[in-house]
């Protein structure tokens, strides 16, 4: 498989090496559980922040 770029100048340039192709998978696959971290991780966040305030809240009770 060749992948076609476009460069800067205006040329193309080809790459046929399946290492592109599996390095470029591999990078949307780490961005995406990246991304899932991320959004796991800013759940717990709210999750926590909601409990702070449930003790302040009965604490002042």
């Amino acid at each position: 498989m060749a992948v076609y770029s476009k460069l800067a100048n205006g040329e193309y340039a080809h790459a046929t090496s399946a290492g592109c192709l599996t390095s470029g998978i591999a990078a949307q696959y780490l961005f995406e559980v990246a991304r899932h971290l991320s959004i796991a991780h800013d759940a717990r966040l709210r999750s926590q922040d909601a409990n702070k305030r449930r003790q302040r809240i009965q604490a002042s009770t």
